[in-house]
């Protein structure tokens, strides 16, 4: 039997009857499910979230001695997921999350994982409460100090757009968010993000991430100047200030030394296509209350990691 201490010999008494079949009557007290411990358990599967199973039998077997099978973590760790996956709906944070300050953001993003199958896409959606962070001019906005959300909660999936809007939902209802009166949703400029977006929360202010919507200031420039060419380089300065000073507009205005031509072909700024008015009180390209684009990101990637073949 593995145990937090590490692997023990263990005798007890088994017990049969015709009624009930056989079991080791010690073993719930005990808290012994097969031959791991509970908090052994625990153990491995925190190393198989934070590992591929592979690599988290290495871990296990240099930071505590242990001769355990990746498979053994393999199982662990899935019977885990499936246990807190059937407790969501009973966890306790919603209250917390009606009471905490600011206002409520979503957050959808995707990034790519190996599975069985091959490379798929993880969704991820973010929902949290934040305050509004001091204001900064279009020249302080990648150095200002960005608030912290006050409350999170996150769901992820390897799934369809469909199955994974009805996930998002699930929690939004769960949260009070579908029906909450100032929402910000937040993307990288995939169309199935707005789509989800419009479909269940209508209400919603959208925001392209800043930093994707920088993105395509470059490639507009490259289209006009090439890459690795000194003449890029001011205009590629003058189009990153004008996009966070003036946001949408500036893309049908334009900015001296790119042309319009290559400007219409930056895709998440032609195709956006939320049915909705944007807000007048500032620009549409602008990250919301000083959030920052690393972290659904960040999330993305923390489940690439860990993803297993």
């Amino acid at each position: 039997m593995t145990t937090a201490l590490g692997p023990v010999q263990l005798d007890r008494e088994y017990s049969w009857c015709r009624g009930h079949g056989g079991t080791f009557r010690a073993d719930h007290a005990l808290g012994i499910e097969g031959f791991l411990t509970r908090q052994a358990t625990r153990l491995l599967v925190l190393a198989g979230v934070e590992h591929s199973f592979a690599r988290a039998q290495q871990v296990v077997a240099e930071f505590c001695g242990w001769q355990v099978d990746d498979e053994v973590i393999r199982q662990a760790t899935h019977a885990q997921a499936k246990r807190a996956a059937a407790a969501r709906p009973g966890r306790g944070d919603a209250g917390r999350f009606a009471t905490a300050k600011g206002a409520v953001e979503v957050l959808i993003d995707a990034g790519k994982v190996n599975t069985r199958d091959g490379w798929r896409d993880v969704k991820v959606g973010l929902f949290c409460k934040r305050e509004a962070g001091a204001s900064a001019t279009p020249e302080e906005w990648d150095t200002r100090t960005l608030p912290g959300p006050t409350v999170r909660t996150v769901r992820a999936a390897i799934e369809g757009c469909g199955a994974f809007g009805t996930r998002l939902r699930e929690e939004s209802d769960r949260l009070g968010v579908t029906t909450a009166r100032d929402v910000t949703v937040l993307g990288d400029g995939a169309e199935w993000i707005w789509n989800l977006a419009s479909d269940h929360w209508p209400q919603a202010a959208g925001v392209l991430d800043v930093y994707h919507a920088l993105e395509h200031v470059g490639d507009a420039v490259k289209g006009t100047f090439g890459d690795a060419t000194g003449a890029a380089d001011a205009p590629a300065r003058a189009g990153r200030a004008a996009l966070v000073a003036g946001g949408k507009s500036v893309w049908s205005g334009g900015w001296p030394g790119c042309s319009r031509r290559h400007r219409a072909t930056s895709r998440p700024l032609r195709c956006w296509g939320w049915r909705r008015t944007w807000p007048s009180t500032r620009p549409a390209w602008i990250t919301p209350r000083g959030w920052h684009a690393g972290r659904v990101s960040a999330a993305v990637r923390w489940r690439e990691r860990s993803s297993k073949r």
